[in-house]
């Protein structure tokens, strides 16, 4: 039977409505990954408890020098610690300890000769460069015939540090979440279902191609992960500022995603001999996948953490979503996460097709039209 436009579009229709009436799939797929980045952004602009950490270093107290601290603290949004060595600030802020380091090398500001070391990455450099310049302005104080043009100078020395923030880490991570979700609960769950009620089989009775099953069944499933995507990219823009190239490659990865959660719910339902232990490795692989997956926790924070992000599959395409938005390294190199995240895919595809199972009682591949009722008659 040839393939039929009609007959795929009329099944890709009934998988739809079957999606928008079950509160609980649209829920985890595209309400909780909206309403998470939206609270998200909304923290981003609003956090009241926001106070920017610099680190002071001083060669030699000195009046000058300690009237130099002294301006630098007087904001509220500001907390100053006090560090032993430039070394020691530059850790701190290589660290993520805190935001920049004013480092006093040479605290003769009334004799024009102060020199100051700002150590900070491209995120507050800007401001940090601001805040020295208002400390400058209130040292000097009202001009007046003979006043040094300058009390200090200062250079800025860029530590090699990621440019990383909680929002950057988290917005890519929930992009990763949102293809998880569709991965396990908008696909292997309802394939779980749809066995153990025996609908699978009963399509089997109808006209429908396995090619026309296929295409309706993986058809909405890539429409539904393509709104995700533009839905979470459009609430955070407010945040992160995206390129046309950064769009594009945002919608290559996710597409390299749907491949790789279609396939391994495709798996998963393969493997699982019931309804009920299906629910239960899927309810681990979502937790697995959570925790220890690089969506939420940072695996530079221990190594039992990183290890168990290089075993996950899903560590790697939320790795590949974080470098295209924020431009900069990941955890490893974007051609790793592309070839592992292609050779997982490969891996789940290859379960799936050797041990998916249409029917409770029956194993292999689905049974062409009219199959079943020939071997009724």
């Amino acid at each position: 039977m040839s393939f039929s436009v009609q007959r795929s579009s009329a099944f890709f229709m009934a998988q739809m409505r079957e999606f928008y009436r079950d509160f609980g799939t649209m829920f985890l797929n595209i309400i909780f990954p909206l309403t998470f980045v939206l609270a998200l952004v909304f923290n981003h602009y609003s956090n009241p408890t926001f106070k920017f950490e610099i680190g002071v270093v001083e060669a030699a107290a000195t009046r000058d020098s300690q009237a130099f601290v002294q301006l630098l603290g007087d904001s509220p949004s500001v907390s100053l610690r006090t560090l032993a060595s430039q070394a020691a600030a530059q850790r701190a802020v290589e660290g993520g300890e805190i935001h920049a380091a004013f480092v006093i090398r040479n605290p003769d500001f009334r004799g024009g000769r102060g020199d100051v070391d700002l150590i900070v990455g491209p995120r507050y450099e800007d401001f940090s460069r601001l805040m020295l310049e208002a400390v400058r302005d209130r040292l000097r104080g009202p001009p007046a015939p003979g006043t040094q043009a300058a009390l200090f100078q200062y250079r800025v020395i860029s530590p090699d540090l990621p440019e990383q923030n909680d929002f950057t880490f988290t917005f890519p991570g929930m992009l990763a979440l949102a293809l998880v979700q569709l991965g396990l609960f908008a696909t292997a769950v309802p394939l779980l279902q749809a066995r153990d009620r025996g609908t699978l089989k009963y399509l089997s009775l109808t006209p429908l191609t396995r090619a026309e099953l296929l295409f309706g069944q993986l058809g909405m499933r890539v429409l539904i992960a393509l709104a995700q995507t533009a839905l979470i990219l459009l609430a955070g823009s407010g945040v992160i500022s995206l390129s046309p190239g950064q769009w594009l490659a945002v919608l290559g990865t996710s597409l390299l995603g749907i491949v790789l959660l279609v396939s391994i719910g495709y798996a998963i339902a393969g493997m699982a001999p019931s309804l009920q232990a299906g629910m239960a490795i899927i309810l681990f692989a979502n937790f697995s996948m959570l925790m220890g997956g690089n969506v939420f926790l940072d695996p530079n924070a221990s190594t039992v953490q990183y290890v168990a992000a290089c075993i996950i599959p899903i560590s790697y395409l939320a790795d590949m979503f974080r470098q295209v938005i924020t431009g900069q390294a990941g955890l490893w190199p974007l051609w790793t996460d592309i070839l592992v995240t292609i050779g997982w895919s490969a891996i789940a595809m290859t379960i799936a097709l050797k041990s998916f199972r249409f029917d409770t009682g029956l194993s292999g591949s689905l049974p062409g039209p009219g199959a079943l009722r020939a071997a009724m008659g």
